[in-house]
């Protein structure tokens, strides 16, 4: 790597992703060089051990993602000198920077340690939008959490067998939707949570109260998922609680034995995942006709073919395609791809989205889990997708098994294979 003439090579450089193959045990630099390619907005590094100072040169990044893959790295002090940096995906092994309140034009924080946080003073982090931390522990406080004014994502993650601090600051965060909190609680405080929620996730919290009187009342929460939250056995949905509520899944809530649903409760209900509650008896009469979250993975590893088929979104977009395209913003392109499909647990095994732009124009997104294809798949299907709706009656052509036919193999020609 040190050999490349990065600035003669690189020189307009928008997009670089810098990554050294897994397995690799020898240390690796980016050289100083780096730091010349000002008109970088991109920058993804893997299996890097060490990043050099030059890269507080990079004026218009907008996006550093470090080592998401596990290896250990150490961002220097420079960093915090990117004053247009948006989107900062540092884990927390990878010692993140200090100094993190003087990038004002960030709107993510991936990976940062409660150790680290606990020293920043976030009343300049004006534009943050997404804030992930790691490694929290009951002896630390997360008050000043409450100054991030236009916080919308919040997830918190404690460590080995550590309990959460006081969270009472959650319910200063008034424009916060979604809520992701890893860990022991002690208990779930009444008027903990602001209105505004819309998708609560809490897993290990091992509550010994129901959960459920609080939750019931969040007037916009739409998705709740319960791992291992609750160590009771009922939990009780009063009449018109949940109002709002789309999805439920429940995992693992090893004691539950019953469950009471109130004649109005969950009026919107949509899907309904119960997994790994073997005491629970039954499960109400109202949910019995609520379709489905089945499991799409067995033991991690066979596929289970229910025929729920792919889910598929249609979206509007209040923005021109051209500004997306001349302006890209990580966070806003979040909403042009597929609803979260990170659990590969529950749910359907293949989405799709279809955006539609006030411009008239439309963009498509698909995901799938890759057990069952890879980038292979997804390239025929959004090229015959493509293809049937500029002409209905087009002939596709059947699939063909070779990798070769994507890319070239450097023998006599692609392999031999069936054709179905």
């Amino acid at each position: 790597m040190s050999h490349i003439n990065f600035r003669s090579v690189f020189q307009h450089l928008y997009v670089l992703y810098l990554g050294i193959p897994a397995g690799n045990l020898s240390v690796v630099f980016v050289p100083d060089a780096i730091g010349s390619l000002y008109h970088l907005k991109f920058l993804s590094l893997k299996g890097i051990r060490d990043v050099p100072s030059s890269i507080g040169n990079l004026k218009n990044l907008q996006t550093l993602v470090v080592n998401v893959d596990g290896y250990t790295c150490k961002l220097p002090r420079e960093t915090a000198d990117l004053i247009n940096l948006r989107h900062l995906l540092a884990p927390y092994y990878s010692k993140p920077l200090v100094h993190i309140s003087n990038l004002t034009s960030l709107q993510v924080l991936k990976g940062v340690g409660c150790d680290q946080w606990k020293d920043v003073d976030p009343v300049d982090l004006v534009n943050l939008r997404e804030l992930s931390m790691d490694d929290i522990k009951k002896s630390y406080s997360l008050t000043n959490i409450r100054s991030l004014e236009n916080l919308s994502s919040l997830r918190l993650f404690c460590g080995s067998g550590e309990s959460f601090p006081d969270l009472e600051f959650v319910n200063c965060c008034e424009k916060l939707q979604i809520l992701r909190l890893y860990g022991r609680m002690e208990k779930l405080p009444d008027h903990l949570f602001p209105n505004s929620i819309t998708m609560m996730v809490l897993n290990f919290s091992v509550l010994t109260e129901d959960p459920m009187p609080i939750l019931g009342m969040l007037p916009n929460l739409r998705n709740l998922d319960l791992l291992r939250a609750y160590e009771g056995k009922e939990i009780m949905c009063c009449d018109n609680s949940f109002s709002q509520l789309e999805f439920l899944i429940l995992r693992k809530l090893e004691k539950l034995e019953r469950w009471d649903l109130g004649t109005n409760a969950m009026p919107l209900i949509k899907g309904l995942g119960v997994h790994d509650c073997p005491n629970l008896k039954e499960i109400p009469e109202r949910m019995k006709y609520v379709e489905l979250l089945k499991r799409s993975l067995k033991n991690n590893a066979t596929i289970q073919c229910d025929d729920h088929g792919a889910e598929f979104f249609e979206v509007e977009i209040n923005s021109s395609m051209d500004k997306v395209i001349n302006h890209p913003d990580l966070t806003f392109l979040q909403g042009l791809s597929c609803r979260d499909s990170s659990s590969s647990t529950f749910g359907p095994l293949t989405l799709a989205q279809l955006s539609h732009f006030e411009c008239g124009g439309i963009a498509l997104s698909f995901c799938m889990l890759h057990k069952v294809g890879d980038a292979c798949n997804a390239y025929f299907f959004l090229r015959d997708w493509a293809r049937l709706t500029r002409d209905p009656k087009s002939t596709l052509s059947p699939p063909y098994f070779a990798k070769d036919s994507l890319m070239p193999s450097p023998f006599d020609g692609p392999l031999v294979s069936p054709v179905v």
